[in-house]
This record gives C-alpha cells, structure tokens and sequence, in this order.
C-alpha cells in the first residue's frame, strides 16, 4: 500500500487521480495512507479533484480528514483544481464541505478566473452563484475573470460573465484589454 510510482504516488493517490470512487473506498479501508501527497504536493483531495470525478472527490470527503486547504507546489487548492477543470459538481461538492471559496493560487488566480479559463459555462454559474465571489478581482498580472474567458474564447463563458455584470472594457497591468493574459494562463493543464 505504501510503494510509489515515480511521481511518488501511491495506489491510492493513482486511485484518486483516476477518479475511481471505488477502488479509493477499498483502498481506504485497506489501511492505506490517505494523508500521502506526491512529489508536487498534491493530495488525495486534489488528485480527485483533478480526475473530474465528483464521485471520487465525494468519495475522499466522505473518509473524513481530508485537507480542504493543503496546497500544491502551485499554490491551488482541491478547490480550485476543480475550478480548473471546469468540474461543476466536485466545485459544489467542495464549497459544501467548507472550503476556502476565495482561495487563491500563487499567481493570484481565483475561483473564478479558473473556471472561466475551463471552457465550462455550468461551472462559472456555480462559482458565480457561491457567497463571496468578487467579479473584479484581478491575479497578479491584472487580469480578470473576463480576461481568462476570453483567452479561452468559450461565449457561453464569456456570457455568464458580462450577465453577472462585470466591466468588459476591464485592463490588464500592461494596459490590454482581453488580448493579453499572463503567464499563469499559459500553464499547461496539468495536475502541478
């Protein structure tokens, strides 16, 4: 139960990557250390979150000691890797077992920008809809969620934000409006 692969990850953290909510289960009950992270920093919670399985980030909570707040080597929270991933259900999933919704990666990246930059209108919706959200805010290049939506080039997105109000003549630190992003957006899709 304890071997790792080269990405140092156990079964379990491969189970969770996977988004296999029952082999996470068996695993769990197997004795397994649900506390591992792997060479990134990346948790069990996180690696679900990733998976875009909400069944097996449900599965995770359901265990019970999950870390709603560690970290990864890029500063994202399972939160905000659902965000990333576009992921609607583990998003609410999340929100509902406390997490921090305006949580931020070390890029100053938000919820929000997250899921505008998934390509997923139901996900922006459902970040939309949480307690706390700020439209405006800006990661640390200036931009903001509109800006991510519009790298992305997804209407629906970009939709669901001018709907929610926010300022489309909005500028970036350099002065741009929507065609220049940071470096952050540029990052591959990747767990970290």
């Amino acid at each position: 139960l304890g071997a790792r692969d080269e990405d140092g990850r156990t079964a379990f953290l491969i189970a969770c990557l996977k988004g296999d909510a029952e082999s996470i289960a068996v695993l769990a009950r197997a004795g397994c250390d649900k506390a591992a992270k792997d060479n990134d920093g990346n948790t069990a919670l996180m690696l679900a979150a990733f998976s875009g399985s909400a069944a097996a980030v449900q599965a995770v909570l359901d265990l019970g000691g999950a870390e709603l707040e560690a970290r990864s080597k890029h500063g994202r929270t399972a939160f905000l890797v659902a965000c990333r991933k576009g992921d609607a259900e583990s998003i609410a999933a999340l929100a509902r077992a406390g997490c921090d919704k305006a949580a931020k990666d070390k890029h100053g990246c938000t919820a929000l920008m997250m899921t505008a930059r998934s390509g997923n209108a139901e996900a922006v919706r459902t970040v939309l809809a949480l307690d706390g959200v700020e439209l405006e805010a800006k990661d640390e290049d200036g931009c903001t969620a509109f800006h991510h939506a519009c790298l992305k080039g997804d209407p629906e997105c970009i939709a669901e934000l001018i709907k929610a109000g926010c300022d489309t003549t909005a500028k970036d630190n350099y002065g741009n409006c929507l065609l220049y992003t940071s470096d952050a957006a540029d990052e591959e899709d990747s767990v970290d």
